[in-house]
């Protein structure tokens, strides 16, 4: 914009120079310096021409490539967030907007998987109060409903009487049965792991899906799920990495028992995804390494995305990873350690917890003394502890002070049990 005062005007967009910004301050000093009148509308203008600058500099400054990144690695950058599930007084409800994954079939070709991201209108909800169980979510878009089942398997065929969802994975389709026959068809992937109390209703949500999830035997890993692998070290010993989007929904099937407890859910740069008990990743080098029992070794980009247990060929248990997170300064504040370093202080620990210390200015004796906290405790469930330091006869050593009566938040009382008057230390804490 325009101004007779300001020779420099910005564009939305346009970085400015730091000589262009400093010339227009000092082009506002001379004015001012000159006597000049400004009115609060040239005031404003100029007001909102520095902001514009400044927001459109930090703007740049933010958009980093990660991939460049050499303090950084083996770690999720982000996860769509399509799931959007809330628990309330024992109702589950599925937030309009959300989006579920509802395996299609298979393509023209019979070979490739297609999914259908089906978005919820309009809020579902969905309350139990019959049982205490975990159970799986899902959502039927044909009814528009969520349920709950118990079992949950991957395979081409179900037992007969088999109650539970099935999932096929030569087929791509996600299958209710009831006793064995087909009830509902084209279901979701699971939404979540959620737990019921009996005469109560839905008490937790123990897994959400959002990115990777699991159903039987099979994991999956969301499109744009975005990692930043670790890919060896830079010539000065930084990390180096390879930032990564998943181009689009892929799953993997066991069709055998893993023999460790413990496998590791995980995706490669070169688009492979899979779960292995033998990958772990080499800090010193920078790069995971997949060791075979049978001498295969080699070496991958990849990222860690959940642990989980495979017990008679079935998911067991299963922990995504989190995303990486960078806190903001006012997030840290809820972190700091609070302290007061005199004579009579305290510390204030994120969790709560209080520590406070005090030397008695007015010597103890039978009489008991009112101790005045530095900060309050928020109960009265604190410990004090006392040490006597200023006694010349050594055998008084041994005589210790007591707390006098109840505790309170903001003070407690102290008497010795012996005539002769003594100094002592303080200590408390608690909560």
């Amino acid at each position: 914009m325009a101004n007779s005062l300001i020779p420099y005007s910005f564009v939305p967009g346009t970085k400015a120079m730091a000589s262009e910004v400093n010339a227009n301050f000092i082009a506002l000093a001379q004015a001012v310096e000159d006597g000049k009148t400004f009115t609060s509308e040239s005031i404003e203008d100029f007001h909102s021409e520095m902001e514009e600058c400044l927001d459109e500099s930090l703007g740049g400054k933010l958009e980093t490539d990660l991939s460049n990144c050499n303090n950084i690695t083996n770690c999720i950058l982000s996860i769509p967030q399509r799931i959007k599930l809330e628990l309330n007084n024992g109702t589950l409800t599925l937030k309009a907007g959300s989006v579920v994954i509802v395996p299609d079939g298979l393509d023209t070709d019979g070979l490739t998987p297609k999914y259908e991201y089906v978005t919820i209108e309009n809020d579902v909800t969905y309350t139990e109060t019959t049982t205490t169980n975990v159970c799986m979510l899902y959502y039927s878009p044909e009814s528009n409903t969520l349920f709950r089942r118990g079992q949950n398997t991957s395979t081409t065929s179900v037992a007969a009487g088999f109650n539970g969802i099935n999932y096929n994975p030569s087929k791509n389709i996600v299958t209710n049965y009831d006793n064995g026959t087909v009830d509902t068809v084209n279901i979701s992937f699971p939404l979540a792991i959620t737990s019921t109390t009996a005469n109560i209703g839905i008490t937790s949500i123990d897994t959400l899906f959002n990115g990777v999830g699991y159903i039987g035997s099979t994991i999956w890993v969301d499109k744009d799920v975005k990692v930043l692998a670790p890919d060896y070290r830079n010539s000065d010993g930084t990390l180096k990495n390879i930032e990564y989007t998943v181009p689009k929904l892929k799953t993997e099937t066991f069709t055998t028992e893993v023999t460790a407890p413990i496998a590791t859910q995980y995706i490669n740069t070169n688009g492979y995804f899979a779960a292995s008990v033998y990958m772990s990743y080499d800090e010193v080098q920078n790069i995971y390494i997949y060791k075979h029992p049978y001498g295969t070794t080699y070496h991958q980009s990849s990222v860690a995305l959940a642990e989980l247990t495979i017990t008679n060929g079935v998911i067991s248990n299963f922990v995504p990873k989190r995303v990486l997170r960078i806190p903001d300064v006012q997030e840290l504040e809820k972190y700091k350690i609070t302290a007061s370093k005199t004579g009579s202080g305290y510390m204030k620990f994120p969790n709560g917890m209080i520590i406070q210390w005090g030397e008695l200015t007015e010597k103890v004796s039978t009489t008991a003394i009112t101790v005045t906290l530095p900060v309050p405790f928020t109960t009265n469930t604190y410990r004090v502890f006392t040490q006597m330091f200023s006694n010349t006869n050594f055998r008084d050593f041994a005589n210790s002070a007591s707390v006098n009566g109840g505790l309170k938040t903001t003070s407690f009382k102290l008497f010795a049990g012996h005539a002769e008057l003594q100094s002592y230390f303080w200590f408390a804490i608690g909560w």
